[in-house]
């Protein structure tokens, strides 16, 4: 890939780029309260459909008005998977008139899972999601504990490592609602297209390997 950045500096090797040797932060083990539950789902996702809409732009808004859509299909996931259900945010009950006013930390959540899911979606589908990833089976998990994913010890995602597990497709710009993210390593799949500006954007990043 060839990378242009007038923001920060890096030095490419093929396909991988250097910035730092920063040392990443690792995953915490936290398990979501089985005590909590989605009481309307569809509210819900209606709800969380109009915050992401004003916390996103361009195309990554609009790209709802297709339910076919990879966004679409990722937030499905979030709202319906049926492992899921019963550990929403933590325990806590939302109200879907409240989902654009939730506080900060259970946003910042919600938007890391989003982006995770919605990459995952764009370079393999759901079946890949829960048949390769595994994903699936630990959605009841902190997304910290998702496998190729570490975070730092405020539970914010820091690096995704995904190296041979048969992604094919191209990244989202939801990559860069990320806004921690120091490496990303995908190499030896099937990873195409442009680089997403989104991308571009994070200063964090020291690491990438596409």
């Amino acid at each position: 890939h060839a990378v242009l950045c007038t923001m920060m500096t890096f030095a490419v090797i093929g396909a991988v780029i250097f910035v730092t040797t920063t040392p990443l932060g690792g995953g915490q083990s936290k398990e979501l309260n089985e005590d909590g539950g989605v009481e309307n789902p569809e509210e819900l996702l209606a709800g969380m459909r109009g915050f992401l809409v004003q916390e996103l732009s361009g195309d990554e808004a609009t790209a709802f008005i297709d339910p076919t859509s990879t966004q679409s299909s990722a937030l499905d996931w979030l709202v319906f998977e049926k492992q899921y259900e019963g550990n929403w945010w933590q325990g806590q009950r939302l109200d879907p008139s409240q989902v654009r006013q939730m506080d900060p930390e259970l946003a910042q959540q919600f938007l890391q899972r989003y982006s995770l899911i919605t990459l995952a979606f764009a370079c393999g589908g759901e079946k890949w999601v829960r048949i390769r990833l595994r994903w699936t089976e630990s959605a009841h998990l902190h997304e910290c504990d998702w496998r190729g994913i570490n975070c730092n010890e405020d539970d914010v995602v820091t690096d995704i490592d995904l190296i041979r597990v048969g992604m094919s497709g191209t990244i989202p710009q939801e990559i860069g609602l990320l806004t921690k993210l120091e490496s990303l390593n995908l190499r030896k799949n099937r990873v195409a297209g442009l680089i997403p500006s989104s991308l571009y954007r994070l200063t964090t990043i020291r690491f990438l390997n596409l």
